[in-house]
């Protein structure tokens, strides 16, 4: 007599275990991907990010990228160009349309001649990371070019030992009941993974950093002094979710994050330099078999062109030098004679950026504390790249 009542609780219990699985296979099929990585942003995402310097909405699409959704396939007479990069090319604290891709795609297309520039950014990555999304997802667009976007901290960015193999290596591990739940229900469980990576926020800056610093051995003294030179507005903020925190944390941890970008003094830095090209190199090689056209471009970060920026950084503790304002880095000149040698089209905004921060230093050119370019700064950046794309692509 029990087990008759308990029958139709396990067929129910069954049949919602059927369900569930169909509509994860359901997601699936509207692009939810199945595995909790930064290949790309969350699919069909969309939030009001705000923090001390911006408020601005940001969306994705099926594909995980700040992008309006698109065919996949490429109707004919449209010409596509994906645009990977970090966070200034994703448009970190502008709005979509201000964005420097959107300005391009403006300006180059045409109701009667589509010219798409698709956005492909990912905020906090590095080349090793641009290739996974371009080959991984953004290539499923069919481009006929690439823009790959350089920012100036993609040399510290890079991996001590990172080849052009591990672009198609992405190895995650599970056990137990992570395992589980991730083979029966893959892409439910990516959603979910990805949304608490968004809310997994730092409760107090402070004390965590201060921990990893006894663990690396840095002395007690110099956390006090760190601690002492913060302020404290600013902390409040971090634990809020309305600052970036790291660039609190680069003056206890990594006082020389800039120099090893910038200047490449460390053998470290010469081993993340190399290791930066030679999956450049691999990247460029690869879209060229495919014969899709390829184009560098390289951002500077504020140190080099913009005077009021940067006291956050050096009160706190990391190293700025007076001589990046005006004079050619290391990294400039190597990246240089890299695109001379492989004959890449390459453009290095820094110049560009020096001028016209000098020419006008009273416009808002970076966000005070951030440090991201402003709408300005994506319109100066849009007018410099289009003519340089009418030197060699829009001929």
């Amino acid at each position: 007599m029990r087990s008759s009542k308990l029958l139709p609780i396990f067929f129910g219990f069954l049949l919602a275990i059927l369900f569930s699985l169909v509509l994860d296979r359901g997601l699936g099929t509207l692009g939810f991907p199945a595995e909790p990585t930064q290949i790309a942003h969350p699919a069909n995402f969309s939030e009001t990010r705000s923090t001390l310097d911006f408020s601005y909405h940001f969306q994705t699409n099926s594909q995980g990228i700040r992008y309006p959704e698109i065919p996949i396939e490429k109707p004919r007479g449209e010409r596509r160009v994906v645009v990977v990069g970090d966070s200034f090319t994703e448009g970190w604290g502008v709005e979509s349309d201000k964005v420097f891709t959107t300005l391009l795609e403006n300006n180059f297309s045409t109701p009667d001649n589509i010219t798409r520039f698709i956005n492909c950014g990912l905020s906090g990555t590095a080349p090793l990371q641009y290739a996974r999304i371009l080959f991984q997802v953004c290539l499923n667009y069919h481009p006929d070019a690439v823009l790959i976007v350089l920012y100036s901290n993609d040399v510290v960015g890079t991996p001590v030992g990172a080849t052009p193999e591990q672009i198609d290596q992405i190895e995650i591990k599970r056990t137990g009941l992570d395992n589980l739940l991730h083979t029966l229900w893959p892409h439910a469980y990516t959603i979910i993974s990805n949304f608490s990576k968004q809310s997994d926020l730092p409760t107090d800056i402070v004390a965590e950093t201060a921990e990893v610093a006894r663990a690396k051995g840095i002395p007690e003294e110099e956390i006090t002094n760190w601690v002492n030179s913060l302020p404290p507005e600013i902390v409040t903020a971090v634990n809020a979710g309305e600052f970036n925190g790291y660039i609190l944390t680069r003056g206890l941890l990594q006082q020389d994050h800039w120099v090893q970008s910038l200047a490449i003094e460390s053998k470290e830095a010469e081993e993340r330099f190399q290791a930066m090209i030679s999956i450049l190199n691999a990247t460029i090689a690869r879209l060229q078999k495919q014969n899709i056209e390829v184009g560098v471009i390289l951002i500077p970060s504020p140190f080099q062109y913009n005077p009021a920026y940067g006291a956050i950084w050096a009160e706190t503790g990391t190293e700025i030098r007076s001589e990046w304002l005006t004079e050619p880095t290391e990294l400039e000149q190597r990246m240089e004679v890299w695109a001379t040698t492989q004959n890449v089209p390459y453009l290095d905004l820094t110049p560009h950026f020096r001028s016209i921060a000098q020419a006008s230093p009273d416009i808002l050119y970076n966000y005070p504390l951030d440090g991201h370019w402003t709408a300005e700064s994506h319109r100066v950046a849009a007018d410099e790249i289009a003519r340089w794309l009418t030197t060699w692509y829009f001929q």
